[in-house]
């Protein structure tokens, strides 16, 4: 699962470099749209402000505030913080491994493989012993 993980970001880390200036500004308003959408009822707009409450956030017009940063974002800033989060040095990736019985010599050939793979490379990565 971990090597579908890691597939699945060097892939998207592509994508993402290879993005049209066009799909991007797409993509942002696709996003802009479903976040803009209005809660349904009470019910929604309860579970919404109960979950600033619960986090101790309050920030009831998230919402209104996020939007208006997506509206600002570039493409450029965009793809800086996706390689920051997902490969730059300063992440603090965990490489999740399943540690249950009678495993540890198939997580070991795995942890082997996995090393030698793109998205650890550059990392500071934490293995799990």
């Amino acid at each position: 699962m971990i090597h579908a993980i890691n597939e699945f970001l060097v892939t998207m880390r592509q994508n993402i470099k290879n993005i049209e200036d066009e799909e991007f500004e797409i993509q942002k308003k696709s996003v802009y749209t479903q976040y803009a959408e209005k809660d349904k009822n009470l019910t929604a707009e309860n579970s919404r402000f109960w979950g600033e409450i619960a986090t101790h956030k309050y920030k009831f017009h998230r919402q209104k505030q996020s939007l208006k940063v997506l509206t600002q974002i570039t493409k450029k800033e965009f793809q800086d913080h996706f390689e920051k989060y997902f490969f730059s040095d300063e992440t603090r990736r965990l490489d999740f491994e399943y540690m249950g019985k009678n495993h540890h010599e198939e997580q070991k050939d795995y942890r082997e493989k996995n090393k030698d793979h793109q998205i650890f490379k550059l990392l500071n990565r934490v293995p799990i012993e």
